[in-house]
């Protein structure tokens, strides 16, 4: 499934909510209920775990 012009303005609202809001969290678990939408194979723990590497300047190489 491609994602449309509906899904990005989706995301962009998520995420300025969030921003407005100054909650991560609660974004992230948006970002995930979004994603498992998208896909039902989607990985949550991998999400959180290449989110978690990002934000800690981490490498995120064996996530793949």
């Amino acid at each position: 499934m491609v994602m449309t012009k509906k899904d990005f303005k989706e995301l962009a609202t998520m995420i300025g909510e969030s921003k407005a809001q100054g909650d991560y969290e609660g974004l992230i678990e948006d970002l995930i209920r979004f994603c498992h939408g998208q896909n039902e194979r989607f990985d949550e723990c991998r999400f959180r775990d290449w989110v978690d590497r990002i934000a800690n300047n981490e490498s995120t190489v064996g996530l793949g």
